[in-house]
């Protein structure tokens, strides 16, 4: 994304696919580039698939947040990506640990924790979330920093997936930061 919200490389072939803003989004310095101030509720939302979906499976993917919090409470969601009915969402938060929920529908939403202390205020950080389907599960490793913190293996068998999906960041009324 450039500071037009547009998705560059998806825009060549289709020059539709831009990003919606949600609120009052505002593009602030950061050091030689830019960054998203989110706050009331501001975001934007990619209303094309994010999440990779090869012959209706998911694909290992990583989704990786540049943040600098300055008022977060609890775990507040900042990226939520679907596929069909599928969705992963990651929340970050000053006083809880990063984690990503995982809900799909009938099955109770799962929550893995990254192990990490909560984000301090007015720190820059790169967070990091890998997820890697197995036979019998899926595998999620958490970065902070491009350092490795965690890895934790679950037994969550995931449906068939559609193709079509969409990614919200932001949006939540409950947290301030650079994105």
């Amino acid at each position: 994304l450039r500071a037009d919200l547009a998705d560059a490389v998806a825009a060549a072939k289709d020059p539709k696919r831009v990003a919606t803003p949600i609120g009052s989004l505002r593009i602030v310095p950061v050091g030689d580039g830019f960054g998203y101030r989110l706050e009331g509720g501001a975001g934007f939302r990619a209303p094309w698939p994010v999440l990779p979906v090869d012959g209706g499976n998911l694909a290992p993917f990583t989704l990786s947040v540049g943040i600098r919090p300055e008022q977060l409470t609890g775990a507040d969601r900042i990226v939520t990506a679907t596929a069909g009915a599928l969705s992963f969402t990651l929340g970050l938060g000053t006083d809880a640990s990063p984690d990503v929920a995982i809900a799909m529908p009938d099955v109770p939403q799962l929550v893995i924790p990254s192990g990490a202390p909560g984000l301090a205020p007015g720190q820059r950080y790169l967070v990091s979330v890998s997820v890697e389907p197995r036979p019998g599960g899926l595998s999620v490793r958490w970065f902070i920093d491009g350092r490795q913190i965690s890895e934790t293996t679950t037994s969550l068998l995931l449906p068939p997936l559609a193709t079509d999906g969409s990614a919200v960041v932001g949006g939540s009324p409950g947290f301030v930061a650079v994105i």
